[in-house]
């Protein structure tokens, strides 16, 4: 058995003219394109082996980083040839691949072939495989059953359309741990993957505390009291003048070990969005009954407070034993029911448990889609989310079960 991920030519341009950060083609933002395709296939799709119809780019430095994602993905890849170079071919398990600056061959012993040519006609997907960065951002799975049997699927990149979702948790170069997330790249790459629209939600912590003061866990000691800035204003006019209509400021609001909000409250009612997180239990936490009881306290102080989200509910306790931290699902789903606050799907840091999310839905608990993203390849990124309720049978209701933001 083999499974081969399939694109078309990639190509890449560097951002310039008068507002370089201004991206208008997507093709200036290949290689978060190129990052948010390999994620999902190392995550989600497992291929034995990734084709790509060549790399084009305008720059030696666009062409380098393109072939880097490739690499760093650490699945193994092939990349058509250029013009004048010869075929390069390779077997994988029961399937012999030939490439071409032309197009690929994929055959097998069974006597199955297929032909694609590296083309720009989307109305002849079977013949011609558009470029990877040409919407809906096309891409191929073809799969043998090692029985001589091949399954072919398409796959996009763009969200599906009719959906009207709106991502609710996005970082800004104000976050410690931002990646490349600019604001008017993030709104391009949301554009362009299909949102409605977007909510930046940047951390309190790091608008009020220094990045020293956060790795001394200042802000969880000593709260607002201890703050030693303030980038509020400096991160609403930032959004403000660069989000457009597309995108919203709201806040990811910490608390305090005391319970706390690590917020001033002239801030918090100016946020167009409030997420809710718990990023640190306190230290004198030590047995498993403290932690639960720390926990569950401080999520419930957040919770009084009348958040709209509680973002990725369990974060906090990555690490500790599964079986443990199940005892909590229910819980917080019943805290979240009491408070009418909505949960978060948060896929940054490992999943959201499907027993959580079916006690949420049981008890009326509206669901969140956050990519929280840190870098530009997270925006709007919702696979695992709709797979998720796919499989928990609430993807053909989500206008019952998810949180709309109030515009």
């Amino acid at each position: 058995m083999a499974k081969i991920l399939l694109t078309g030519m990639i190509a890449g341009q560097q951002l310039t003219g008068e507002r370089p950060e201004y991206p208008t083609h997507p093709e200036q933002l290949a290689d978060s394109f190129l990052h948010r395709l390999l994620r999902r296939a190392k995550r989600f799709h497992h291929p034995d082996l990734v084709i790509t119809g060549g790399i084009v780019a305008d720059t030696p430095e666009t062409e380098q980083c393109l072939y880097k994602e490739l690499a760093d993905s650490q699945l193994p890849f092939l990349v058509a040839p250029k013009s004048g170079e010869p075929p390069r071919e390779q077997t994988v398990a029961d399937i012999t691949v030939t490439v071409d600056a032309v197009g690929i061959r994929v055959q097998n012993a069974a006597g199955w072939n297929r032909i694609w040519r590296w083309g720009t006609d989307r109305g002849k997907t079977g013949e011609n495989l558009p470029p990877l960065m040409q919407a809906p951002f096309i891409f191929l799975l073809l799969e043998t059953d090692g029985a001589g049997g091949v399954v072919l699927r398409q796959e996009q990149l763009r969200l599906p359309e009719g959906l009207h979702l709106r991502d609710l948790h996005n970082h800004t170069p104000y976050a410690y741990c931002c990646e490349n997330m600019t604001v008017p790249r993030a709104v391009a790459m949301g554009r362009w993957v299909g949102l409605e629209g977007m909510t930046f939600t940047e951390h309190t912590l790091h608008l009020f505390f220094s990045r020293t003061a956060c790795l001394e866990k200042v802000p969880w000691r000593r709260g607002l009291a201890a703050t030693d800035q303030n980038l509020a204003e400096a991160y609403s006019r930032l959004c403000r003048e660069q989000g457009d209509d597309f995108a919203r400021a709201g806040l990811e609001i910490d608390i305090d070990w005391q319970g706390k909000l690590v917020v001033p409250e002239t801030v918090l009612e100016r946020s167009a969005l409030r997420l809710a997180a718990v990023h640190s239990l306190p230290e004198q936490a030590g047995t498993m009954e403290e932690k639960r009881l720390a926990f569950l306290g401080l999520t419930e102080a957040h919770l009084r407070q009348k958040p709209d989200i509680l973002a990725h509910p369990f974060r906090v306790l990555r690490g500790e034993p599964e079986a443990w931290t199940a005892t909590l699902w229910q819980p917080v789903a019943e805290l979240l029911a009491r408070y009418g606050v909505a949960a978060e799907l948060n896929f940054h840091h490992g999943a959201p448990p499907p027993e959580f999310v079916s006690m949420c839905l049981e008890r009326g608990v509206r669901l969140s889609f956050g990519g929280d993203s840190h870098e530009l390849g997270m925006v709007g990124d919702f696979y695992a989310h709709l797979a998720l309720l796919n499989r928990l049978g609430a993807s053909s209701r989500l206008d019952e079960v998810l949180w709309r933001e109030r515009i």
